[in-house]
């Protein structure tokens, strides 16, 4: 590493890495890494690298975040900064072991043809990040800035400019708000003793199943009340205000989604929410309860789980029960379930596929 000359001329560059289903790979040895699509700045070309479980073996335990220069030819010095963007506001905060970008005097790395990988190998604490505010929906993402020096004696080296961060947008709050406050609302849905009041127009626009009975040509135009039977109070105000929001609420804030922190009744919700997703037509609901499921399996549930990713064709939670009810201390145990009849009796072929699964 070199301190930056006063007659050095820098380029400046940044990457957004978008990491999407981190619990498929957070249990990569030590060593292992992902990486981003490469991306030029200063004429090179360069990756991110993300080790979920560190690079070095005195690194297990942390993440891990490196800088990696493609088919290197010359040396070349550059500074960088790692960050990570907030679920709550969006704003891309830096980890405070990453390195300083913040003054002239920051110390450049080298990257050559013996060492083309340089970074910081304490970014986080692996156990730190898996319940921080980074991650949501299963989803992490990282912003790399690169200052490369072109070693051309014209300029000064600059001062990298403090940019105020941009928030997230928050139409997502906005149309949060005009769901509880059923300001302008149109149509009251009835479910039991519960009801809903909502938007057709915003329905419509996320659902083309609502569209179609708000809007089609045999729809009900001046329709200011619907009774809908098959699903629950709390799973359709769950699907309500994600189609509001599009966002799901957090796996552990169980007891303010029921009312408890019961893990059945909240696997429960998310297979209500499955089929509700399903039958209006939410691609993105039905996969983020997919991915939910597919975490959160259990010998109680993973019969009525199987059933419902036969009928409503879910080939990834399909894969995942069969994976965790074929294996032979799960399977003898699932056979002692009143979920295992249920399935003898309405998927027989089904069955018969985990019992071959299972057969040492």
């Amino acid at each position: 590493m070199a301190e930056p000359s006063e007659t050095s001329e820098f380029v400046c560059g940044s990457h957004v890495f978008d990491i999407v289903g981190y619990s498929t790979i957070k249990g990569l040895g030590t060593g292992k890494h992902i990486r981003s699509s490469p991306f030029n700045v200063g004429g090179h070309d360069w990756v991110v690298q993300f080790f979920p479980n560190g690079r070095h073996s005195y690194t297990t335990g942390y993440v891990s975040l490196y800088v990696k220069l493609l088919n290197p030819t010359n040396k070349v010095s550059a500074i960088m900064s790692f960050s990570l963007r907030t679920r709550e506001k969006g704003y891309y905060v830096s980890d405070q072991s990453s390195l300083s970008t913040t003054n002239s005097n920051t110390l450049l790395q080298t990257f050559d043809q013996d060492n083309p990988i340089q970074g910081v190998p304490y970014f986080m604490k692996k156990a730190d990040l898996s319940s921080s505010k980074y991650l949501s929906d299963d989803c992490l993402t990282f912003r790399c800035i690169l200052w490369v020096c072109t070693d051309s004696p014209v300029a000064s080296v600059p001062k990298p400019l403090t940019v105020p961060p941009i928030p997230s947008s928050n139409l997502g709050v906005h149309f949060s708000q005009l769901l509880e406050s059923t300001e302008g609302a149109d149509i009251e849905f009835s479910l039991g003793d519960k009801t809903f009041s909502a938007h057709k127009c915003v329905l419509a626009a996320r659902s083309p199943v609502f569209r179609e009975q708000f809007f089609g040509p045999k729809g009900d135009k001046s329709a200011d009340s619907v009774v809908v039977e098959g699903i629950n109070a709390v799973t359709f105000k769950t699907l309500l205000n994600f189609i509001y929001t599009d966002l799901l609420p957090d796996c552990n804030s169980g007891e303010a989604i029921i009312g408890g922190s019961d893990k059945r009744a909240l696997i429960v919700l998310n297979q209500e929410l499955l089929v509700a997703a399903d039958w209006y037509k939410l691609e993105r609901l039905k996969m983020l309860s997919e991915n939910r499921l597919c975490e959160d399996l259990t010998l109680e549930t993973v019969a009525t789980t199987l059933a419902l990713a036969e009928e409503h064709n879910c080939r990834q939670l399909r894969a995942a029960c069969v994976e965790f009810a074929a294996k032979r201390e799960n399977y003898m145990a699932l056979s002692l379930t009143d979920g295992f009849e249920k399935l003898k009796q309405s998927y027989p072929t089904l069955l018969k596929e985990l019992a071959q699964t299972a057969a040492p």
